[in-house]
């Protein structure tokens, strides 16, 4: 019935599209941006300054912009995990982009780089995290579209599913954007002995 309603109603799936397309590619790309400086900051100083985050995110949005573009695609499948296997090769591009500000060529070597020995974790944290989402995004859209049906509008109902989906990805785009820079450091580390470096560079800075 919701499906039939949004068919139906051509200006409200225009609308609900064109609102799903700024955020994949500005609202969320804009938020990683964010969160990975946050991290970053965090795990280099043990603090944060969100004006510094924020700037350097603005500062990288035609770039984080295009990646966001990109990243609709593996999804267009449907296909069960392949959006897996197709954003394997970009797990940390982001993270990449954002702290080391490499060319974006380069930077999808350097992913490579990174995860060439550990594939198989990677695809397993994203499968979790794709199972996460699935779960936590079924739960409440189930519950609102069940108590919906006894004595309300299919209209409004689908704007709640919207707007919920959204509160949830952002939710999840948080907590997974930490998770995958926390690996970006991990694999750097394994890779190239980072911290030791990072340290080094540190020491010489005030010494």
């Amino acid at each position: 019935m919701t499906l039939y309603f949004l068919f139906e109603n051509t200006l409200t799936l225009q609308t609900i599209g064109v609102f799903i397309i700024v955020m994949l590619i500005f609202i969320f790309q804009i938020r990683i941006g964010i969160l990975i400086n946050a991290t970053a900051q965090i795990y280099h100083t043990g603090s944060t300054s969100i004006v510094i985050a924020y700037r350097t995110s603005f500062l990288r949005i035609n770039i984080i912009g295009l990646l966001g573009l990109m990243s609709i695609i593996p999804f267009i499948t449907c296909i069960p995990f392949l959006p897996i296997l197709l954003t394997l090769p970009f797990v940390c591009i982001y993270q990449i982009i954002m702290i080391e500000k490499p060319h974006p060529l380069t930077a999808i070597t350097r992913n490579w780089h990174f995860i060439q020995k550990s594939i198989l974790r990677i695809m397993g944290l994203m499968v979790l995290l794709f199972i996460l989402e699935q779960v936590l995004y079924a739960i409440p859209t189930s519950t609102f579209t069940y108590i919906w049906a006894l004595a309300g509008s299919w209209e409004i109902l689908t704007w709640i599913i919207v707007a919920l989906g959204y509160v949830i990805s952002l939710l999840l785009l948080s907590f997974s954007t930490i998770v995958f820079t926390i690996l970006y450091f991990d694999l750097r580390i394994r890779r190239e002995r980072y911290d030791l470096e990072f340290q080094a560079q540190q020491q010489f800075a005030h010494s």
